[in-house]
């Protein structure tokens, strides 16, 4: 009975980390207009490696 509601705890937890460290990028890139190409590199390498980590878990 616990398990889903901790789950759901655990994700939105998570989402909201992904939020925090999207604001720090951003606050990031518009403080350092040269370090934004890597960035956004970064970025799409930690969505890629993300993905099917939480498809899996479905």
């Amino acid at each position: 009975m616990t398990l889903p509601s901790t789950r759901r705890l655990i994700r939105g937890f998570s989402q909201l980390m992904l939020y925090a460290v999207a604001f720090s990028v951003v606050a990031t890139a518009n403080l350092y207009p040269e370090a934004r190409m890597p960035i956004v590199i970064w970025l799409l390498a930690v969505a890629l490696a993300w993905r099917p980590s939480s498809g899996d878990r479905r």
